[in-house]
């Protein structure tokens, strides 16, 4: 199956996230990351 999470160009893709932990600005800081499964994304929610 090609949908494992961290296989093949993804697992690169997965390390620009991990690297942007932390970073920002005055308005705005990466502090995470939610994924989906199913391909829904929510804005807001936890």
């Amino acid at each position: 199956c090609g949908c494992r999470p961290g296989a093949g160009a993804e697992a690169e893709a997965v390390d620009g996230l991990v690297r942007q932990q932390g970073t920002g600005g005055r308005l705005s800081q990466v502090a995470g990351a939610k994924m989906f499964m199913d391909g829904t994304i929510d804005n807001g929610t936890a």
